[in-house]
């Protein structure tokens, strides 16, 4: 049924659809039917064509002098299903105009309420009868079935409709979803440092926009460069993603965008603040795109107030003479490398890392910030180019002092992507000899390392304790925390160049309350030199009680729970875990790693797990910000078995704890994924976090491990000795 309403006939229903048509020049263009007279548009009330939107062969208008199109490539086909419809309830606050007109394609989850994608032009629901812009009853609104959004076509396809029928002057494409930079690590973790319960936006591989639906498909950095190639080029690229602001990905699509936005670190789940900084487009079409990108930039650091959260926006146009001036510094490493390799010392340990918890990528502006102190002048000179070549790039950098960002992060190698990087997937190691500087400071390490680590090292200390066994019969037996130690320790002096004489063993009755606390407090900071390095590794119950004070973040005081400590007094007979911090601030080692075979989620299921709790309490860990506690000081390291309120499981099958276990098998060699003969601190973790999840869920379980805090990828923790298994 057709209704006369302001001139215009629209279907009954949906009056502000002609309200919005006769505000709104451009849609009325694309909506209207062809030959029906301009006053008086005929509006089909038959139900709408699914199929591409047409202008019907109406000559376009000539572009305006002012206006925004914000195309936002929404691949919610995953676990970010429930914050893509967030988002877009917030763009509906501000909606399209004549000079703002804002696209989404939107793909979601198969369990959903709707599961196909949908292309539609973000309305305010008062101009759509109260419906909301995915709404197929509204003609703004195309279902389009399921679509693969790791497709570049896909991607192509939308921008280009999105310009052909919706065109302004500015054009900004937002890709939506989850971010690994060029590459990421093999991990899919909880939101950091916000809500442990909430999902962030890291996925595993490299690329962004992942499909569930489509077999995990999803955009590698050069796929987003080939679906944008046929395109002309774009104002502004953002990405609202995690780990996507690298020097990688800007180089990538230097030519495709003037301006380009991506977080360095993770983001949260919620991501960009809509809501925030559309106003100022709605309210000045003739905003330029710097002031766009700061607004942008501001009002997502202001929206999580005091969290550390991190986003920069660059030129494009200057990220070639940063390329160049990268290439040249890279250039002069190499040869200070072949020339003094011994008195080189260049390496990242002790930057930036990205992100803090699961380090993959290293910030770029401290390592060249690093090379111009204490090298050869013309190395520093090359830095000191390369430094001011990232300050004219960066339109703004928002990094809290804790994390240190300075606005791009690099691939800083050590890794299992070594080989990928190499092969020129990404066109920065391809143009550049940033890859050859990174094989050649590999080279140098992994030589020094080796023999060191053959010869067996008097720097390297371990303090293994283990407990199977409770004097408090509340607390239940493990079968194999004390076998833990001892397996363990045997690796460490075959395979990672410690010495006997350098462990200390506490199992069982040995580890008490009082002997742990001596050991680790007084006897270790006696024998440990500032240069050497210290592993600390507990198996055995994790214990948790609630806090009298509000300062322990959860509302938990968690405890090591050690052969003399009771259940019903954990504080006068545990060790409580707010005391390690200043027990490893005592060790002044360069390095230290705590490895930790426990969890303060409550024993499983027939008794495999390591964990208990006071009664009526519910499952706990340790979170983000409880670890980052434990790693205040620089050099400090924590592995953990299991993430927040995960259950470390014991198992039969092997005879040791999963987490341990597979810490053992990377240390003899199977965590050596680049074939170098050195498993590096980044490949035993990666090692672990491959495996100890498939065997937990085989047992019924979620177990997920965790690395938390700043140390160098390229640092080796154990040499593959001739004849035995290791590489890929």
């Amino acid at each position: 049924m057709l209704a006369l309403v302001g001139g215009l006939q629209v279907a009954v229903g949906d009056p502000g659809f002609a309200e919005w048509l006769k505000k709104d020049t451009d849609a009325r263009k694309q909506y209207v039917t062809p030959g029906a007279p301009t006053t008086n548009a005929a509006v089909s009330d038959s139900p709408p064509d699914r199929s591409e939107p047409s202008s019907g062969g109406a000559p376009k208008e000539a572009k305006p002098e002012l206006g925004w199109l914000i195309m936002v490539y929404m691949a919610a086909d995953n676990n970010l299903d429930p914050y893509a419809l967030e988002d877009v309830l917030e763009m509906q606050k501000i909606g399209s105009s004549d000079q703002l007109k804002i696209t989404v394609l939107m793909d979601r989850v198969d369990y959903a309420e709707w599961t196909e994608a949908r292309r539609f032009l973000v309305r305010r629901p008062a101009e759509q009868g109260g419906r909301n812009s995915w709404d197929l009853a509204l003609r703004t609104c195309a279902g389009l079935g399921e679509q693969n959004m790791g497709n570049p076509q896909t991607l192509t396809d939308f921008v280009n409709w999105s310009m052909e029928n919706h065109r302004q002057p500015n054009t900004m494409l937002i890709l939506w979803n989850h971010g690994g930079g060029w590459r990421s690590t093999d991990s899919t973790t909880p939101a950091r440092r916000l809500n442990p319960l909430r999902v962030n936006r890291q996925r595993n591989t490299r690329g962004i926009a992942w499909d569930d639906t489509d077999g995990g498909d999803f955009l590698e950095t050069r796929e987003v460069r080939a679906a944008l190639e046929p395109i002309p080029k774009l104002t502004v690229i953002g990405a609202d993603a995690c780990l996507m602001g690298m020097l990688e990905v800007a180089y990538e699509l230097r030519d495709r965008a003037a301006y380009f936005i991506g977080s360095q670190d993770l983001e949260p789940g919620e991501g960009w603040p809509y809501e925030r900084w559309l106003p100022a487009l709605a309210t000045k079409p003739a905003l330029d795109a710097e002031t766009l990108c700061r607004e942008i930039v501001n009002t997502y650091t202001a929206s999580y107030g005091k969290k550390p959260v991190t986003l920069s926006a660059v030129r494009l146009a200057a990220i070639p003479e940063l390329a160049a001036s990268v290439d040249l510094v890279a250039c002069e490493v190499i040869e200070h490398l072949e020339r003094d390799a011994a008195s080189a010392m260049i390496g990242f340990e002790g930057l930036p890392w990205f992100p803090p918890a699961s380090p993959a990528f290293v910030d770029l502006g401290a390592f060249l910030t690093r090379l111009q102190k204490g090298m050869p002048a013309r190395l520093s000179a090359a830095a000191k180019t390369a430094s001011e070549a990232l300050s004219k790039a960066l339109v703004v950098n928002s990094s809290p002092a804790s994390l240190g960002g300075t606005g791009l992060s690099i691939y800083p190698g050590g890794g299992n992507d070594d080989a990928d990087y190499r092969a020129g997937i990404i066109q920065l190691a391809r143009d550049t000899r940033w890859d050859e500087m990174l094989r050649e400071m590999g080279y140098h390490q992994r030589k020094t390392a080796r023999a060191v680590l053959e010869s067996g090292d008097p720097g390297r200390w371990a303090v293994l304790i283990g407990v199977s066994s409770y004097a408090d019969p509340a607390i239940p037996a493990l079968k194999y925390a004390a076998a833990d130690v001892e397996v363990l320790r045997q690796v460490l002096i075959d395979h990672a160049g410690y010495r006997l004489e350098n462990i200390i063993v506490l199992t069982n009755a040995e580890a008490t309350v009082e002997s742990v606390r001596s050991v680790l407090g007084t006897r270790l900071p006696r024998l440990v030199a500032e240069k050497d390095m210290v592993m600390i590794y507990f198996s055995g119950h994790g214990g948790a009680e609630p806090a009298l004070r509000g300062d322990s973040g959860d509302g938990t005081e968690k405890y090591m729970m050690l052969a003399d400590s009771k259940l019903d007094d954990m504080y006068g007979t545990a060790l409580p875990m707010s005391e390690l911090s200043r027990i490893f601030s005592r060790v002044r080692a360069d390095k230290l790693l705590f490895a930790m075979d426990s969890c303060y989620a409550g024993a499983a299921a027939g008794g495999e797990g390591k964990g208990v709790l006071r009664e009526g309490m519910k499952a706990v860990g340790l979170n983000d910000d409880y670890l980052a506690a434990l790693t205040g000081s620089a050099g400090t390291v924590v592995m953990t078995a299991s993430r927040a309120s995960e259950v470390s499981m014991e198992s039969p099958e092997f005879g040791m704890g999963i987490f341990t276990h597979y810490l053992c098998d990377g240390l003899r060699g199977k965590a050596d994924a680049d074939s170098d003969g050195l498993v590096s601190i980044m490949e035993l973790y990666q090692h672990v976090n491959r495996h100890v999840p498939a065997s937990a869920k085989r047992m019924g379980a979620s177990q997920n491990p965790v690395l938390k805090g700043e140390i160098s990828g390229s640092f080796p923790v154990a040499v593959v000795k001739q004849g035995e298994e290791g590489g890929k």
